[in-house]
């Protein structure tokens, strides 16, 4: 273990010991989203699920109701991030980068108290030159009629 509660691999030990139980939950999370409310546990997912549904209802078939925009290591999380916006249909598009490693967040849920404990990580290295100021990413921002940014 180095230093920080890292392993040898740079991995948070916290996260590696969580995801690795059958019974916890892996939910896409972001500052963007606690804010929305990555809306976490019951917050980014819960969100891209009810876009999702309300999308469903009024055109009775799955389509991406929003866009979103973010930075992600290339790792298990952000893996794993990628494949939880696709089942919610939503039009995500990663900077991904090798500087650091995907966000994480652990909630503590009990009852109506939550705890947070979150490593930004990746989120901080997010590149608008490299990423939201390329054509086709452009594009989206022009056509979209609302507007959250974190």
């Amino acid at each position: 273990m180095t230093a920080g509660g890292l392993n040898a691999a740079g991995e948070t030990l916290l996260f590696n010991f969580s995801t690795s139980s059958p019974s916890v939950m892996k939910l896409p999370s972001c500052t963007f989203a606690h804010t929305l409310p990555v809306l976490l546990a019951a917050d980014l997912f819960d969100w891209l699920q009810v876009l999702a549904g309300f999308d469903d209802w009024m055109i009775q078939e799955p389509h991406k109701v929003a866009t979103f925009f973010g930075c992600i290591g290339k790792d298990k999380f952000g893996k794993i991030l990628k494949e939880k916006a696709e089942e919610a249909n939503v039009d995500a598009h990663y900077y991904e980068q090798s500087e650091e490693p995907t966000g994480t967040c652990a909630a503590c849920i009990t009852g109506d108290n939550r705890s947070l404990v979150a490593n930004l990580a990746a989120a901080n290295c997010y590149k608008k030159e490299k990423h939201l100021d390329l054509e086709e990413n452009w594009d989206l921002v022009e056509k979209a009629q609302v507007y959250y940014i974190a």
